[in-house]
């Protein structure tokens, strides 16, 4: 998602969030990386609810409707607009214009034997547009990138008598985006790149013994996606591409005693009618020596068969497309290795996570020396340490948290042929926050800094733009008979920090490159009203 000010989920929506950084089991996700796992809300079966709210940039709407005596349709709405409160700030960077709009809809009922039914729909525009001003704030030039994204799922879940659980999941995703360069006014370029997702999926948890907690899985899916291009500073003009694959896994928690557990699974990709078999077996332990501290470790193998690559244009922008890995191209796979202990006590919780990761099979298009682009294949490599900590102060909370992170990449293409800092490789970041609840007054503070990400200049200067942000809110609530009421401000990037979006700068045909300023000093103020 581009507009940076927004999640990506409407929050109304929203029951649980799990972030599995690394190292996770094979029933979970199917990339390289990280996963975030949203689950939305079920909604009321039996009270109607409904919110509205309101501030300088965006309206959202939530509904909640009960339908018969156990089902419920669920809705809401988001749109947003050009802050008035928003400082256009003097400087040399570029601050670019978004617009995003989107429609969750669900609807949700149990049928016989308390079996759960849920039909969801997301819809969603985003755009975003960088411009090139002279001093007079007229057009030089621009680049312009909308993307749209729908998606549908029908899931059904069965409790059977004897303990255990069925899971039966269709769904459908596709996302669209559009790239259009402009110079002088002039259309200089368009480019129009698409992926698709269908999928069945049937998983099945046994009922759990003392020792043993066992799930098993079959996905069937299929992915295809587009590349177009009327640009004269590609070669690569017309691509479509599709695979088809299905997926068995296995995973089991063992309890071997109270003290130990270990959590293991395994992974296998078939893709058809290509020669091929992936294996992907992963393992990961957990040790509580007393009941307030633990030690911890993981690892596993992780294939990804569609990928999001850059492609350089005639200016040495990046454009991200999506491609399938098919017989063409070996899958992304990566290994992830974590190792961490955490300790929880007095409302104090703490915890050290070490971790180290390798990816290969990775491609990125670039200009070879014929001015064409031409296709490399490389490696990465992150390691780092995270250091989290919270603690609890009656009714307050805050929270920290360090990582010291290391990441590289080598491509075929390097000159030196050696490892080099990867786009995202930053040394140090720091994040804080707290909560101070004076119900019904709450007041929140965030802040984040990071030693910089490194830029090269065309002309080989190397630069390095450290990145701080501080937001501030406060909200207060009061409950009427018929309705509650929460309104206040928040401010973000209170103290004007000049930062840059990452990976985002662009470079114009006979202008100097410009960097993407991010969020600016922005004022909130805001009211919600719930039904």
């Amino acid at each position: 998602k581009i507009n940076l000010e927004l999640v990506d989920i409407d929050t109304a929506l929203i029951k649980t969030i799990n972030v599995y950084k690394g190292a996770y089991n094979a029933d979970i996700g199917d990339r390289i990386g990280g996963i975030i796992d949203i689950k939305s809300k079920t909604g009321n079966f039996k009270t109607f609810q409904s919110s509205i709210t309101l501030n300088n940039q965006l309206v959202n709407a939530y509904l909640n409707v009960p339908l018969f005596s156990k089902a419920s349709f669920q809705a809401s709405f988001r749109h947003t607009f050009n802050n008035p409160l928003e400082i256009k700030l003097k400087t040399e960077f570029i601050q670019p214009e978004t617009e995003f709009t989107d429609v969750n809809l669900k609807f949700s009922t149990v049928l016989k034997s308390k079996n759960p039914f849920k039909i969801s729909f997301i819809h969603n525009n985003d755009s975003y547009k960088e411009s090139l001003k002279d001093k007079m704030n007229l057009q030089l030039a621009s680049a312009y990138n909308n993307s749209v994204q729908t998606g549908i799922s029908i899931y059904y879940g069965v409790n059977w008598n004897n303990g255990g659980t069925t899971d039966f999941s269709i769904s459908q995703s596709e996302l669209k985006t559009t790239y259009t360069n402009t110079l002088d006014l002039n259309p200089s370029g368009i480019t129009k790149n698409g992926v698709n997702e269908k999928s069945i999926r049937i998983s099945h948890r046994f009922k759990s013994t003392k020792s043993h907690q066992t799930k098993i899985g079959l996905n069937l899916i299929n992915n295809q996606s587009f590349f177009r291009s009327d640009s004269s500073s590609f070669n690569i003009k017309n691509i479509s591409e599709e695979l088809n694959r299905f997926n068995l896994f296995v995973t089991d928690s063992w309890h071997l005693n109270v003290k130990l557990i270990m959590n293991y699974g395994l992974k296998i990709e078939i893709p058809i009618n290509i020669n091929t078999m992936s294996i992907q077996p992963r393992i990961a332990f957990k040790y509580l020596p007393v009941k307030e501290f633990n030690i911890y470790g993981s690892w596993g193998i992780y294939n990804q068969f569609m990928s999001e690559m850059a492609v350089l244009d005639v200016n040495n922008n990046n454009l991200f497309h999506w491609s399938i890995l098919n017989e063409n191209y070996k899958p992304n796979q990566a290994q992830h290795y974590v190792f961490g202990t955490s300790f929880k006590q007095h409302k104090w919780q703490i915890s050290l996570e070490g971790f180290y990761k390798t990816s290969s099979n990775l491609l990125k298009f670039y200009v070879d020396g014929n001015d064409n682009i031409a296709l490399s294949n490389g490696n990465s490599r992150t390691r780092g340490l995270d250091l989290f900590l919270s603690k609890a102060l009656n009714k307050h909370r805050f929270w920290c948290g360090y990582t010291i992170s290391q990441s590289e990449e080598y491509f075929s293409y390097f000159v030196n042929k050696s490892w080099q800092p990867a786009p995202q490789n930053q040394l140090h970041e720091l994040k804080a926050a707290f909560v101070l609840n004076f119900k019904p007054v709450f007041i929140s503070f965030n802040y984040v800094y990071g030693s910089g990400l490194t830029y090269y200049k065309s002309n080989g200067e190397k630069i390095i733009f450290p990145y701080n942000r501080m937001d501030i809110a406060l909200k207060y609530q009061h409950s009427f008979e018929k309705f509650k009421i929460e309104t206040g401000f928040s401010i973000l990037n209170a103290l004007n920090q000049s930062n840059l979006r990452f990976n985002s700068f662009s470079n114009f045909p006979e202008y100097e490159e410009k960097f993407v300023f991010s969020t600016p000093f922005s004022p909130f103020v805001f009211i919600k009203i719930r039904f």
